[in-house]
């Protein structure tokens, strides 16, 4: 058996989630793969995006977020422009991904 570069045997039980190094929303959330990542990473993962009923119930139960919404992210978008346009101090939206659909996110800044 060849020995692995990387020691990925850990249990979810044993893992520190420091949440030091940002906040993250996971869009095209789909089970939750990448949000594991960004948690075993450190950032703080405050909710999800996903269209699919389905995989987004997934999501839900393996990491309960916060903040979930379940619809395209073009509303998503526009509700958040329309909330910019009228309130001030509205959530400043830092990095919105264009990357493949499994690994946008948007990074939040705290104001």
């Amino acid at each position: 058996m060849e020995i692995h570069k990387f020691p990925y045997n850990w249990k979810l039980a044993e893992a520190n989630f420091t949440k030091d190094k940002g906040k993250v929303f996971s869009c095209f959330a789909c089970g939750g793969g990448s949000t594991m990542g960004y948690k075993l990473a450190g950032f703080d993962v405050i909710g999800c995006n996903e269209i699919d009923p389905k995989v987004n119930q997934v999501y839900v139960t393996n990491h309960a977020p916060r903040f979930n919404f379940l619809e395209d992210i073009r509303k998503l978008r526009e509700r958040e422009r329309e909330r910019e346009r009228t309130t001030a101090g509205a959530l400043q939206l830092g990095y919105f991904g264009r990357l493949t659909p499994m690994f946008h996110f948007l990074h939040i800044r705290q104001p």
